[in-house]
């Protein structure tokens, strides 16, 4: 009996040191792999490159040298009167001749103009030389000398290759001739009609709607240079730009002198058969035909004048 229970107390201890040993830790400790030598990289080499030329600004463009000499004073329509001219580029305003002038441009082609006017108590004349295609190439210089190719067609007749030519129609400011007789009533009736169709022929002219559209132009878009952009044919110069010195040209030019009634000359034959009253009834007639005459010149000269105002509010640059 004794032999029995000492053995379950052995039994028992064993099994509480069992229980309370730790238990073995069966994870294996992984061993730390030996750091790599880290490997050296090379940069490649700096490519030897040379400094960049700079290029000067002569050399990026071209160069644009017009020699615009004194236009040329012709025997024409009363005398060796001088004429005035301008030269244009693309249509832009580059100054009154005789000027010489250096230009920078980018490469490319352009358009010179040279315009000369000529004014005198016969009315406005202009002629128009046009160099439509003058290539300016880069770091290079293209000349013009205007006055040799002008002075040769104007006085020799001679037309350079390439270059184009115009001038307006010669002034006709016949006054009209009126000789009072037992017609008269009929055919001064007949001259106011005609005088309506011409009046209405000039302002559907394309000379006068250009010159209507620049004008509307001015008064909604006032100008921040004394220029303005007036879309005329090529007889009197071509669409380009106006100051207000070519504009006070243009307008003498413009002035409706219709039929000859600004200041017409009447005549009364010595034999007129005409009674006084008839020939103050016909006088009158001619006096609405000159006053109405006189209001469409005024009108034309008006709207030149707004134009002219406009910009001479504009200082130059």
């Amino acid at each position: 009996m004794k032999y029995a229970r000492a053995l379950a107390v052995v039994l028992l201890g064993c099994v509480a040191a069992a229980c309370t040993a730790p238990a073995a830790d069966n994870t294996q400790t992984a061993t730390p792999s030996p750091t790599p030598a880290t490997a050296q990289i090379t940069p490649p080499p700096t490519p030897q490159t040379e400094t960049p030329q700079q290029l000067t600004t002569e050399e990026l463009v071209g160069t644009l040298d017009i020699d615009a000499g004194p236009p040329p004073a012709l025997n024409y329509l009363g005398g060796p009167e001088p004429k005035v001219g301008w030269v244009f580029i693309n249509g832009g305003l580059l100054g009154k001749m005789p000027f010489r002038q250096q230009r920078l441009l980018v490469p490319g082609t352009y358009e010179i103009r040279a315009v000369l006017a000529h004014d005198s108590a016969y009315g406005v004349k202009y002629w128009t030389v046009f160099w439509p295609r003058v290539k300016v190439e880069r770091g290079k210089t293209e000349s013009i000398k205007t006055q040799q190719v002008i002075d040769g067609w104007l006085t020799g007749g001679w037309r350079e290759d390439g270059v184009e030519f115009h001038e307006s129609p010669t002034p006709q400011m016949q006054p009209a001739s009126f000789a009072l007789d037992e017609n008269s009533a009929r055919r001064l009736e007949e001259a106011w009609d005609d005088l309506g169709r011409k009046w209405k022929s000039y302002l559907d002219s394309d000379d006068w709607k250009a010159v209507a559209a620049a004008a509307d132009h001015l008064r909604l878009s006032p100008p921040s240079r004394p220029r303005v952009w007036v879309e005329l044919p090529a007889s009197l110069g071509g669409p380009r730009e106006f100051d207000a010195e070519q504009l006070r040209l243009l307008s003498k030019f413009l002035a409706p002198d219709l039929g000859g009634w600004a200041s017409p000359a009447i005549f009364i034959p010595t034999d007129s058969p005409l009674t006084e009253d008839e020939q103050r009834r016909l006088r009158a007639m001619v006096e609405r035909l000159t006053e109405r005459n006189r209001e469409q010149r005024q009108y034309v000269e008006g709207v030149l004048k707004g134009m002219i105002a406009a910009l001479d509010k504009v200082p130059e640059e």
